[in-house]
């Protein structure tokens, strides 16, 4: 579950959070294009609205434009902020609860905080921004902005690909904390993620473009065509 919300009555996460997205993005937008509207009618306006027929509004309709735009504009500010911010989530796979501030933790490694910190860690789930987009809103950059159209999500709501992390070459492989606490096996095929299917180039590239965002860490990729043995990479 990524948060609960009031408005539409209904939880957003795993399911429908394209949908909800898109919902805040048009919604936003449509508040933006009314105050345009609305700002050029009540200060464009030709004074005698005999005038100009078009702008032909008694004064009641004139007095409920103001008050719709009283109410539009803080709603549409609201709207604007909450798009951006679930963007950045989408943008850096990561859920309203888990972006809630901690008090000895930063969750978002490339926000500056320095990787010497002992309770430094990256988001676990950022497997770099083309593929975040991906998992939420599809794999198509056409079917992103239709709200209907619901691509086929990775992980069955529980499991997710992560940014996969050892502590030595020869640990079992596994996504482990900087600790060496195992969180998860990967002994069940089911949970068990291909990096190779989220990332069509080499695995490689994924790393090159990790070392912008992350430091310190050690990183495991799948064995190649003919490879027994999985790489391991330290950043």
């Amino acid at each position: 579950m990524d948060h609960h919300c009031p408005w539409i009555g209904n939880c957003v996460g795993y399911h429908n959070m394209k949908p909800f997205f898109l919902f805040c993005l048009y919604q936003a937008f449509s508040g933006t294009v009314f105050a345009f509207v609305a700002y050029e009618y009540l200060f464009h306006a030709p004074a005698n609205i005999n005038d100009y027929k078009q702008y032909r509004v008694s004064h009641f309709g004139k007095f409920g434009f103001w008050f719709t735009v009283i109410f539009d504009l803080p709603i549409c500010f609201a709207l604007i902020g909450l798009t951006l911010n679930i963007f950045v989530q989408i943008y850096e796979n990561q859920t309203t609860v888990e972006s809630l501030p901690h008090a000895t933790q930063r969750r978002f490694p490339c926000y500056g905080v320095p990787s010497s910190m002992e309770n430094f860690k990256p988001n676990p789930y950022d497997v770099l921004w083309p593929n975040n987009l991906r998992n939420v809103l599809g794999p198509s950059l056409i079917w992103w902005w239709v709200p209907f159209y619901q691509p086929e999500m990775v992980g069955w709501g529980f499991y997710y690909p992560q940014l996969p992390k050892i502590t030595s070459p020869g640990t079992e492989l596994g996504i482990l904390q900087r600790d060496g606490q195992i969180t998860k096996k990967n002994s069940d095929k089911q949970y068990d993620f291909d990096y190779r299917d989220q990332f069509t180039s080499d695995p490689m590239d994924y790393v090159r473009k990790a070392e912008k965002k992350y430091s310190g860490y050690t990183f495991i990729l799948p064995p190649n065509e003919g490879e027994e043995s999985a790489r391991v990479v330290r950043l």
